[in-house]
């Protein structure tokens, strides 16, 4: 793989290229004020008008983070006079552990609540200043809520991930462990190792390394002040999910990107995976392959015809729990507009892939020995 030019800057404050497509690959990455910190305080050589891009999209962040606190200082409030317990889980919470919180952008406020609580709360939501539309890209969420002023969208869960069926980090699972949020004490967030693991998970389950760098920035601030206790904490809580080989991964590509090292006592709980899967995943995170496409791989219960049929009717059915949370009004929308959705969003890889397109194909191809590293032989199919 060659290096990519924003990498050479990230590394060593090499311009390649043209400063003009330095700040705009940045800006495209959501780190360009980290960018601009990290060249300051190594004493890098800064660009023509870099520094007044990221001084720009810094002070955008701040502004666009104090709507963020108004609205979660106004959730906070109904939570405490409703007796609600939302788990407020990455962006925000996240954005704590950078230098500046400006330098973590975000573009949603992820809750997670117990299935009990989600028909209330979206309720309480709608009739203050939220409203939410039903569209059919959402099989396994709920509606997201949109703020009637401007602001931020809310996503509400009874579970952060699914892997081919079976849903993970519930509310369930997490409640146990969760703790107040210093900022916000009314609402709650998961401790900081399930948070890590859910960080993990979220990247390499699944979005299948699909989102970018920002997640890598994310494991690094979010870790770098642990003591040997929090990694074998993360160490044991990764063996009890079968989860031991994403956080391998996170871990090493976080490695990669920062140019750093673990220590050798992390190294030891988590060993670096095989070269090979190292750079897949190199290869996954800067979008040297294909574009989007579905997540078959991490979806399919099985490689057989069996499975092959109830990934079908998964992604026509959606998820059929979380769909009971609506009206039946609303359950006719989602699936008068489902396929209108899969079109939208997927139409494109399948007409690359009628045509032999070769990126579309290295994508799958990729994606699937991550699903088979991840799953491998006589654990999940």
């Amino acid at each position: 793989m060659s290096e990519h030019p924003f990498l050479r800057y990230w590394w060593r404050g090499e311009i390649a290229g043209s400063p003009e497509a330095l700040i705009a690959w940045g800006r495209a990455a959501g780190l360009l004020p980290l960018l601009s910190w990290r060249a300051q305080t190594r004493g890098w050589p800064l660009p023509d008008g870099f520094l007044d891009a990221a001084r720009a999209e810094r002070y955008a962040e701040i502004a666009r983070q104090q709507l963020a606190m108004e609205q979660l200082r106004a959730l906070a409030t109904l939570a405490r006079e409703q007796h609600f317990t939302p788990l407020v889980v990455k962006g925000p919470v996240i954005a704590e552990a950078y230098p500046d919180p400006a330098f973590r952008t975000y573009h949603d406020i992820d809750l997670l609540l117990p299935l009990e609580q989600t028909e209330p709360l979206m309720a309480a939501l709608t009739a203050r200043e939220y409203r939410f539309t039903v569209g059919g890209d959402r099989g396994n969420h709920l509606p997201p809520l949109h703020p009637v002023r401007p602001g931020y969208v809310l996503e509400i869960h009874t579970a952060l991930g699914h892997d081919r069926g079976t849903e993970q980090f519930t509310f369930a699972e997490c409640a146990p462990t969760a703790l107040p949020w210093p900022r916000f004490p009314d609402l709650l967030t998961l401790d900081p190792v399930l948070h890590a693991l859910y960080l993990s998970h979220h990247l390499i389950n699944h979005h299948q390394i699909s989102l970018g760098l920002m997640p890598l920035a994310d494991l690094y601030f979010w870790t770098r002040s642990w003591t040997g206790v929090a990694w074998r904490t993360l160490a044991e809580q990764a063996a009890a999910r079968d989860l031991t080989r994403s956080v391998r991964l996170a871990l090493a590509l976080t490695a990669w990107f920062w140019d750093e090292p673990w220590p050798a006592w992390v190294q030891e709980r988590f060993l670096p995976p095989e070269p090979r899967l190292l750079e897949l995943g190199k290869q996954l995170t800067l979008g040297e392959l294909g574009g989007r496409t579905p997540r078959i791989w991490r979806d399919l219960p099985e490689k057989s015809l069996r499975g092959w049929f109830a990934y079908v009717r998964m992604v026509a059915r959606g998820n059929p729990a979380m769909l009971q949370r609506l009206s039946r009004r609303q359950r006719l929308l989602f699936y008068v507009r489902r396929p209108f959705s899969l079109l939208k969003y997927h139409g494109g890889t399948f007409w690359r892939l009628l045509r032999r397109d070769r990126r579309t194909r290295e994508q799958l191809a990729a994606q699937e020995t991550l699903a088979d590293w991840l799953n491998p032989a006589g654990k999940s199919s």
